[in-house]
């Protein structure tokens, strides 16, 4: 369905990368697979993005993994990013586009000339006999945007698309259609917690949450120390505990089925089973009940689970 590109994730100081390509609807293949580690650089900091520093990296980076694409797609996350689940009458899309150019002000508490505000329709429902649209609104910061352009621009890339990666997560358990769930990303530097209305993205939260000595957990994860996650897992739970009692306090009949754990976190040997006994949550690792993956001889060790968010941007087909 789509020509090969490079699928970017960007999380902290770790780049993620993925080449490969839409095969069919909910079909994917992983061409190629690398991450870069660049926790010595400039993603750590409040320097510019698109610095030499951090092109020639990325050049070397791409050059070594001898991708071919020259068309990529981008995942960010970042702290500056706002998002809104809102309720639109039912409209067209042109109509639906004006309303929220005037009404987004309404919803975000920032200068909003200096944010690209976009939009995705989640579900269509019915409220008092009338039809409307649950939509997630995003604001993002323009000059986030045109850094990330200018250094991609600088390593030889065209960025035909850029989302944001909590957006790119959900799209892995869009067919989720009758229960509630909670998708927890856990990576290198933080934890995110992603709530889905039966397939829908409806809110989500971060944590404080650091690997340490992520490098050998990427590398050998058999041989990982886990000992050294122990106060960090602990920590993770009891936020985990007191959100989703706060979602559950104020969605009076919901009930979370499951927590479906993807990222790096999913490395971590016997995870899934030490937050289901301390939950008293079902949970478990991936999305592959949802999303095919298809890979090359190259790529058939790589843990998919620890690229969701590219696999997630891929889906969009473009």
């Amino acid at each position: 369905m789509s020509k090969l590109r490079l699928s970017i994730d960007i999380k902290g100081h770790v780049v993620k990368v993925i080449e490969g390509t839409l095969l069919d609807i909910d079909v994917v293949k992983i061409k190629k697979a690398a991450y870069l580690d660049m926790s010595n650089g400039v993603f750590n900091d409040e320097r510019l993005i698109s610095c030499q520093e951090n092109i020639d990296a990325l050049r070397n980076f791409f050059k070594r993994n001898k991708f071919k694409a020259n068309k990529a797609i981008l995942n960010i996350s970042d702290s500056k990013i706002v998002t809104r689940v809102i309720k639109l009458p039912k409209l067209s899309i042109s109509d639906i586009d004006s309303l929220i150019e005037v009404e987004a002000p309404k919803y975000f508490p920032i200068d909003i000339s200096k944010f690209h505000i976009d939009y995705r329709i989640l579900d269509t429902f019915n409220d008092n006999d009338k039809v409307y649209y649950k939509i997630l609104l995003c604001a993002v910061p323009k000059d986030i945007i045109r850094e990330y352009v200018d250094l991609f621009t600088a390593c030889g890339l065209k960025l035909t698309l850029i989302d944001i990666h909590s957006n790119s997560i959900s799209r892995l358990y869009e067919n989720i259609e009758f229960e509630d769930v909670a998708v927890l990303d856990g990576n290198a530097q933080s934890l995110e917690l992603l709530i889905l209305e039966k397939g829908n993205f409806y809110i989500y939260t971060t944590f404080p949450f650091k690997i340490p000595n992520y490098l050998d957990l990427y590398r050998n994860s058999r041989e990982y120390d886990i000992s050294q996650l122990n106060d960090q897992v602990d920590e993770m739970v009891k936020n985990i505990q007191s959100y989703i009692n706060f979602y559950l306090t104020k969605n009076e009949g919901k009930n979370l089925e499951r927590i479906y754990l993807m990222g790096d976190i999913t490395s971590i040997e016997g995870i899934e089973e030490r937050l289901s006994q301390s939950l008293k949550i079902y949970v478990t690792k991936g999305f592959e009940d949802f999303i095919e993956i298809k890979k090359t001889r190259k790529t058939a060790k790589i843990n998919e689970d620890s690229y969701g968010g590219n696999i997630g941007i891929l889906l969009r087909g473009v």
